[in-house]
């Protein structure tokens, strides 16, 4: 036989609020439940519970009050910083609304690269700067003897010249034959130049690429 003190439950138990079935609890261990789990259940709020929850409700709502106010604050901040970077005697809306300066360098990439393909090219065919070989104009890569991360040569004539596929690309430019070549070309001067020049910051603004697409373009057709 049980305990007279035991007795069966069938329902929620205070801590597990998901679960149903039939628990077996004494009467002890009942009014233990009921006292610590009091902030669990709805019915049994304390006073300082409730007080708790407010507090904590209003700090809530001023913390994200001042995330917004934060948020505005560095909105404006990135609008000023964005028509300083376009210049002041040049209007703002210069360019059109959807265009970016990641396009505009992307369109300049293409542009730039077509032209100094075709600027050592004699009908159609160009020797790759690094092996000499020929090739065609199309078939040709524009190589870089300092890297198109450094914006400051990014487009500039001196740094990039025609290149095989298999020069630039599997021997990662022949960086030891393109200092050779530059330096017959050029002068032994010219790799202290393009190291001097490489540690200038540039930042381009989207009109300013935009001229610069426009006079690549009216160079590669005279070049035609």
């Amino acid at each position: 036989m049980k305990n007279s003190k035991t007795r069966f439950l069938k329902g929620r138990i205070p801590h597990n609020k998901g679960k149903v079935g039939i628990y077996e609890h004494s009467k002890k261990t009942l009014r233990k439940m009921k006292k610590n789990h009091k902030g669990m259940l709805g019915k049994y709020h304390s006073k300082k519970a409730k007080n708790k929850m407010a507090k904590s409700q209003k700090e809530r709502f001023q913390n994200k009050e001042e995330r917004k106010k934060i948020s505005k604050k560095l909105k404006k901040l990135v609008v000023k910083w964005k028509r300083q970077s376009i210049g002041r005697n040049e209007n703002m809306f210069h360019f059109k609304k959807g265009e970016k300066i990641n396009s505009c360098i992307k369109k300049l990439d293409v542009v730039f690269s077509q032209y100094i393909r075709n600027k050592y090219a004699v009908n159609g065919f160009v020797n790759c700067f690094t092996c000499y070989r020929l090739f065609l104009a199309k078939d040709m890569d524009c190589g870089h003897y300092i890297s198109r991360m450094y914006k400051s040569l990014r487009y500039s004539e001196k740094n990039a010249h025609p290149q095989c596929r298999y020069c630039n690309r599997y021997l990662f430019g022949a960086m030891d034959e393109y200092a050779i070549h530059l330096q017959k070309e050029y002068g032994k001067d010219i790799l202290n130049e393009l190291n001097k020049k490489k540690r200038e910051i540039k930042q381009f603004t989207v009109p300013e690429l935009n001229k610069m697409i426009e006079n690549y373009k009216e160079k590669l057709k005279e070049l035609t």
